[in-house]
């Protein structure tokens, strides 16, 4: 298998400092809100449509270059804990992620969805690595910019996903998406319909 260099040649047991928020992976229910910093505005969604607060954010930053400090993901999680982070994350190549996101891509084999995609951080280098890679995210914004990078990417929740994918070999909940799977009943539901 194919590997960019940087992926493969890093240290992937888990160990060390990891990204922020790593060991909140598993934290259930989880709101979003951005803000670009070029005008500091949060702007309400268009009529009739749903609010994508993480999705306008990756938009912002793409729009940006994906430079560092331009826009910014606010996380409330269900148990109160507060997380900020940078939106240019979502674009950092795998020398940035989280070793055992690395590990895992690492691993991947054969078809790969891509659960959760977001813009495209793990799709894309999963891509030049040579493989072919669908993702799916619940945020038409971040869809949107995952399908400008070239990604196969859809709209769609974990548990509904669109019909005619087709089989895949591995599939991926890299960052916190593990949290997309809910508690533990829900989370067999969705990974045995996965």
């Amino acid at each position: 298998m194919l590997l960019p260099e940087d992926l493969s040649s890093q240290n992937v047991s888990g160990e060390g400092a990891g990204e922020a928020g790593g060991s909140d992976a598993v934290r259930p229910g989880r709101r979003r809100s951005c803000a670009c910093a070029a005008d500091g505005i949060r702007r309400p969604p268009a009529e009739g449509a749903a609010p994508d607060p993480f999705g306008q954010a990756v938009l912002c930053c793409h729009t940006a270059g994906a430079r560092a400090g331009h826009s910014f993901v606010t996380y409330e999680w269900s148990d109160g804990l507060v997380q900020h982070e940078d939106a240019a994350k979502y674009f950092a190549g795998p020398a940035a992620w989280h070793p055992l996101d690395r590990h895992a891509c690492i691993r991947a084999t054969g078809r790969i969805l891509d659960v959760g995609c977001g813009p495209g951080r793990h799709a894309c280098a999963l891509r030049r690595a040579g493989h072919d890679v669908t993702g799916v995210d619940a945020s038409p914004g971040a869809v949107r910019v995952a399908v400008a990078r070239g990604i196969d990417a859809r709209t769609a929740q974990v548990e509904r996903l669109p019909g005619g994918l087709g089989l895949f070999d591995t599939i991926l909940l890299l960052g916190n998406n593990l949290s997309l799977l809910g508690p533990p009943d829900r989370a067999r539901s969705v990974l045995t319909a996965l």
